[in-house]
């Protein structure tokens, strides 16, 4: 099988363990597509981050069989319109709830404490104290109960805060006090000290939190996105933060990344930005390994049906290679 992998930093490392484990296959691995264009037309298998995927990438992948998505999100993928029916899509979800909660947990850290306050009187070499706001005890609301969430509420019971969900499907999840439907949400808002969305994107949910949302928050209460840039009117965002009706914002999400310099976001004091760290960490390989040796054995075996977060399902390759990659 002819393997392309693709990703800025860990592309190589992928590479050598994947090459020891699997000693036949072919294997091109680049920082970007485009260092690695002569590989398109022959790659079986592809392995890169989600939002990496375009039309006019995927047009040029005529060998294409299998696209292993090093990311959860795979809502670019699912929304390429040349992608052939007979391609199985699959992700790396369940292994990010670590380095989301506590880029979470930074952003909420920082805005109740007043961090860059207390940087910028760092940089004055000024003596300021002032009474701290603590997280224990403040009413959390999670929008998006998934697997991540768990690991976010589970740290948020360590802080002794109180954990409220909402979700399309009600129920008792771990860690949660209660999990609300999405009819509740308004009334969950007015409740809540802190606001985290780890929506996905998509039809229902891109441009969900607009004004309306951001009216029906506390005014003390602060927003954190760590999901998708596309679920925040940032218009409306930014009005919020200006005109008092919620006090502050941690943005790890953007609706178009890299921020440019331009954006107002930059200047406004109320925000905390963080350049989509929440997703990845120097141990991103050995999160996602096990779920990229699992599935390659699996579809070199021609075994589809048990490789792990199949997003969409293709045909079993009519020719397999396990002998010869093995």
């Amino acid at each position: 099988m002819k393997l392309l992998i693709v990703d800025h930093y860990f592309s190589q490392a992928y590479a050598q363990a994947l090459q020891s484990r699997f000693p036949g296959l072919e294997i091109a691995h680049g920082r970007s597509f485009a260092e690695v264009a002569a590989a398109h037309d022959s790659a079986e298998a592809v392995f890169a981050l989600g939002h990496l995927f375009n039309d006019a990438l995927v047009s040029r992948m005529a060998s294409l069989r299998w696209i292993q998505a090093l990311t959860t999100g795979t809502d670019a993928i699912q929304a390429l319109s040349v992608l052939p029916p007979g391609v199985t899509v699959t992700s790396a979800r369940g292994i990010h709830a670590p380095q989301m909660s506590e880029m979470a947990f930074i952003h909420m850290l920082a805005l109740a404490h007043q961090l860059p306050r207390m940087l910028r009187n760092q940089a004055d070499s000024r003596w300021e104290r002032w009474p701290q706001s603590l997280l224990y005890r403040k009413r959390v609301l999670i929008l998006g109960v998934g697997v991540i969430a768990e690991g976010l509420a589970r740290r948020c019971k360590a802080f002794d805060m109180e954990v409220v969900g909402v979700s399309g499907t009600p129920r008792a999840v771990p860690h949660f006090d209660r999990v609300a439907p999405r009819a509740d949400l308004h009334a969950e808002l007015a409740q809540a000290d802190y606001v985290v969305s780890l929506l996905p994107a998509g039809p229902e949910t891109d441009g969900s939190i607009g004004a309306a949302f951001f009216r029906a928050m506390r005014p003390s209460a602060c927003f954190v996105n760590m999901s998708r840039g596309s679920v925040v009117d940032e218009a409306a965002l930014l009005d919020a933060l200006r005109s008092g009706t919620i006090a502050g914002a941690g943005l790890d999400a953007f609706a178009v990344e890299p921020l440019p310099a331009s954006h107002p976001f930059w200047l406004e004091p109320r925000i905390l930005i963080s350049p989509k760290h929440g997703g990845t960490t120097d141990i991103y390989v050995e999160q996602v390994m096990p779920i990229l040796e699992h599935n390659v054995a699996c579809y070199l075996d021609g075994r589809l049906d048990d490789m792990k977060n199949i997003v969409l399902r293709g045909a079993t390759p009519a020719a397999l290679h396990s002998l010869e990659a093995r």
